[in-house]
C-alpha cells in the first residue's frame, strides 16, 4: 500500500498528514528541511506509520501554503508512492479545486480520524482559527461519525 496524504487548510494555517508503511513514513519525517515531524503508530495497522507536519500560516494564500507543503513532500516522495490525498478544512475546497484533489467536509474527517485513533472517545472540542466545533461521536450502524 502506497502513502496516503491528508492536508488541512484552515483560514490561518495548513498542515498535513502522511500515513503509510512505517519504515518508509518514518524515513521521510527524519533529515534537515523534512516538512513532517511527529510520528505515531497507526493504531489499526501495526505496520504503518502516520506523520504530521509542522503548522504553515496561510497569511491569506491558502493555496500558496498548501502547494509548498505538499511540494516540501514531493521533494522526498516519487509521485508514484503516493495512492490518495484529500483536502479538508475551510479553504480545502478551494485548494482541492485548483489543484484537482477530492474535498471532505472537516466534521468528518475529524470524527473519522479521532473514531479510528481512540475509540472509546464520545466528544470532540476543536479549536479552529476561525471558529470552535463540538462534534459528538457515535458508532451507530457500524459508521464513525
Amino acid at each position: 500500500m502506497g502513502i496516503r496524504v491528508g492536508i488541512d487548510i484552515g483560514t490561518v494555517s495548513a498542515k498535513l498528514a502522511a500515513v503509510g508503511p512505517a519504515e518508509r513514513v518514518e524515513a521521510l519525517a527524519t533529515g534537515d528541511g523534512s516538512p513532517l515531524g511527529q510520528i505515531f503508530p497507526n493504531p489499526n495497522e501495526p505496520d504503518e506509520a502516520i506523520a504530521l507536519s509542522r503548522y504553515v500560516r496561510i497569511q491569506g494564500r491558502p493555496l500558496e501554503a498548501a502547494s509548498r507543503l505538499l511540494d516540501e513532500l514531493l521533494e522526498r516522495v516519487d509521485p508514484n508512492e503516493i495512492s490518495g490525498v484529500m483536502a479538508t478544512g475551510s479553504a480545502g475546497k478551494l485548494v482541492g479545486k485548483a489543484l484537482g484533489i477530492p474535498f471532505e467536509n472537516e466534521f468528518k474527517t475529524a470524527a473519522a480520524a479521532v473514531g479510528t485513533l481512540h475509540p472509546d472517545a464520545e466528544n470532540i472540542f476543536e479549536m479552529g482559527g476561525e471558529n470552535s466545533k463540538y462534534i459528538k461521536l457515535s458508532t451507530d450502524g457500524g459508521a464513525i461519525g
